[in-house]
């Protein structure tokens, strides 16, 4: 339980169609010289039970998808379109602040083994209904949905689809959805049974390039906590890389899950090249763009990682890790009241209240905020979370009210162990031990860490230069020698992102 503590803190998706009459099916078409057609599907809204949730959202994203492989259509990031539409439930409203055309509209019920679904598309500026259908799906045919609608989409707005997936295996690709949505969850505790479903979706379905490059991506997440290269988990997700590549080398999640692997292993230089092949795939990746802008902030461009995190925000603004990563940055911009915007705006999931309790802990630590750490303590009770994190407040707590005490140390020595793990993990272990003992006096140890710290590859040197909480140690011969140490990776791993970061935002990037 306390590693989770720490995963949290570093942070811390046979058919019979019916179709509508003639007169609903076509409205006014779009002009044939609006070259730019935009447009928004919006979550499509679940009519059966709540564990039916998965399959509606599923559905359309896979729609967001197939319809971005359509010449001439630019499509919104599905992150985008579903934050949008919990604010504004009104399709039209919705698409003018989306700034599209047309806006897409679904539902999504079963019924005995058939899954109905009824789509239809709008124009946002006067309402017009360009299309609408309904499908009865059968199991095998579900899968294939999101490309039959496209294909209709495409039709209605006169232009030409690209080529088509390959063919779906129908439980295949439930369990590819039923993964997914557990993964997107960001639930550390239901994060096994989420690679275990895709697991099993990739081995009914081995030649599916979607179900392959999202496996490939959890289990390069997950890779961190070993401390071998040789271990069988890193080895299966550098398999699953290179097999995801193979079926589809122009997917971003394969060369994004590469990154991260070459990531917890303290290997710059590739892992930015695999940023770089991801970002170019889709510069609109969210998970790609958190790490550019993580690296970009941790080297000494906090600016920069800021615009990045910020940038992968637009693209995916329920992604609680995009706003942990944003409250560290603004914390050591000494920005507090972005930071605690942030914080504020995080969403309402039990796993999204973790990575809140925790942000928030280590910012109040940073702040010495004694009395905002009491009351957020104090409201813990009552909002149902596990153990873990409630013992990682009160030790931050123990911290600002005296100084480190033998209980605390020993489990600080227990919870963020140097010996295990990828040398990422045990740098920012080393961090957090370094704040900790920092804070609790003992500049001994606290410099220790930090030399632990740089010996495990960290490249964050905006950490070692602006964190409050080992302000006591700068001055300090071991720590300026370790600092100069971490500068020089951190300026060699800049030269490699800059150019990156330059391409995704023009000018903004130095």
């Amino acid at each position: 339980a306390p590693e989770r503590v720490v995963r949290d803190l570093a942070g811390l998706s046979a058919a019979s169609a019916v179709a509508a009459p003639a007169s609903r099916r076509r409205a006014p078409a779009v002009r044939d010289d609006d070259r730019a057609r935009t447009i928004a599907v919006l979550p499509f809204s679940n009519r059966g039970t709540d564990d039916d949730a998965y399959l509606a959202e599923g559905l359309a994203e896979d729609l967001v998808d197939a319809l971005s492989m359509t010449p001439g259509l630019r499509v919104r990031p599905f992150g985008q379109t579903r934050a949008q539409a919990r604010e504004v439930p009104d399709a039209r409203e919705a698409g003018r602040a989306l700034g599209v055309h047309v806006v897409v509209e679904g539902a999504v019920r079963r019924d005995g083994p058939l899954v109905r679904m009824s789509v239809r598309l709008l124009t946002v500026g006067d309402g017009f209904q360009l299309w609408a259908k309904r499908f009865a799906l059968a199991p095998d045919d579900v899968g294939g949905a999101a490309d039959r609608v496209a294909d209709e989409i495409a039709l209605a707005l006169t232009a030409e689809r690209g080529a088509r997936t390959v063919a779906v295996v129908a439980e295949a690709y439930d369990l590819y959805l039923r993964g997914k949505h557990i993964c997107d969850q960001g639930w550390l505790e239901t994060h096994a049974e989420g690679v275990r479903l895709l697991t099993q979706a990739h081995a009914l379905a081995p030649e599916d390039a979607r179900i392959a490059g999202r496996l490939a991506l959890e289990l390069a997440r997950a890779s961190g906590v070993t401390s071998r290269r040789d271990d069988p988990a890193v080895v299966k997700a550098r398999a699953m890389v290179e097999r995801a590549k193979a079926l589809d080398a122009t997917r971003a999640e394969p060369s994004v899950a590469l990154a991260l692997l070459h990531w917890w292993w303290a290997e710059y230089s590739p892992c930015a090249e695999a940023l770089d092949a991801a970002l170019a795939a889709d510069a609109t990746n969210a998970d790609g763009l958190l790490l550019l802008g993580r690296l970009m902030a941790e080297a000494g461009d906090l600016e920069d990682g800021a615009r990045l995190l910020r940038r992968a925000q637009s693209f995916a603004p329920d992604l609680a890790s995009v706003r942990a990563a944003l409250v560290r940055t603004y914390g050591l911009l000494g920005d507090w009241d972005a930071a605690e915007l942030e914080l504020a705006n995080m969403g309402g999931r039990p796993s999204d209240q973790i990575q809140v309790l925790l942000a928030s802990a280590r910012q109040y630590l940073w702040r010495r905020d004694a009395a905002r750490a009491e009351a957020m303590f104090a409201a813990i009770p009552g909002m149902g979370l596990p153990p873990y994190a409630t013992r990682a407040v009160k030790g931050i707590l123990v911290l600002l009210r005296d100084e480190l005490d033998p209980e605390l140390h020993a489990e600080v020595e227990s919870s963020l162990p140097l010996d295990v793990a990828a040398p990422a993990r045990r740098a920012f272990f080393a961090h957090l031990r370094a704040e900790v003992y920092s804070m609790g006096r003992r500049d001994d140890l606290a410099i220790g860490a930090v030399e632990a710290a740089d010996a495990n590859g960290t490249i964050d040197l905006a950490w070692m230069q602006r964190c409050p909480a080992i302000a006591s140690l700068r001055a300090e011969p071991r720590f300026v020698a370790a600092e100069g140490r971490v500068r020089a990776r951190a300026e060699q791993l800049l030269d490699h992102l800059r150019p990156i970061a330059a391409r995704i935002t023009p000018g903004r990037a130095r």
